[in-house]
């Protein structure tokens, strides 16, 4: 098992089209949710599919939100984003990442944590909601988010707070991105 989420847009929210395309942009994950990606769904953006394959059928979480609506959400929260990463890694990663967020193509948010996700899909989206609303409400501090999600995000190791932080991310759009905004001498 590879162990990853899956973050991308698309202009379908039909929970059976969960497959990327071979040139689309995309964030994953090693390991874990990365944080930054709780900031972008809400309660209500949790979704159940059913998954087939060679004759089983199970249920899967799933995560899907507006994306103009997510990057609202994100930029509402970004103080608490910002105050959770301050202490591991270079808030331009924060912004990058949003940057990346706002330049692609598609209606939809994904977020399928399928790989990372091994209980059952009702326990975790009701461990998962109510943080999601405290945090939509701003009633929750960094390290309680921490506490609460650490079965699936973290920030240690160090040398990993990027990639646990915000994932990692690939397409023609966040090359340029990173060019543009990363690869400037302070």
């Amino acid at each position: 098992m590879a162990n990853r989420a899956y973050l991308y847009a698309s202009d379908s929210r039909d929970g059976n089209d969960w497959t990327l395309p071979d040139d689309s942009e995309y964030y994953d994950s090693r390991h874990t949710i990365p944080l930054a990606w709780w900031f972008l769904f809400g309660q209500n953006d949790i979704e159940f599919t059913d998954i087939h394959f060679q004759g089983s059928t199970w249920q899967s979480l799933r995560f899907v939100a507006d994306r103009l609506a997510a990057l609202d959400r994100v930029n509402k929260h970004r103080n608490a984003l910002d105050n959770l990463a301050r202490d591991h890694l270079d808030l331009r990663h924060i912004e990058y990442f949003i940057a990346v967020l706002s330049a692609w193509p598609g209606q939809y948010l994904l977020m399928n944590p399928d790989e990372i996700l091994e209980n059952d899909p009702e326990d975790d989206a009701a461990t998962i909601s109510p943080v999601l609303n405290d945090l939509e409400r701003a009633n929750i501090s960094p390290s309680e988010l921490l506490q609460r999600l650490s079965r699936y995000s973290a920030v240690e190791p160090a040398d990993r707070a990027d990639v646990l932080i915000v994932g990692c991310t690939y397409g023609p759009i966040a090359s340029r991105l990173w060019n543009e905004m990363m690869e400037v001498e302070d």
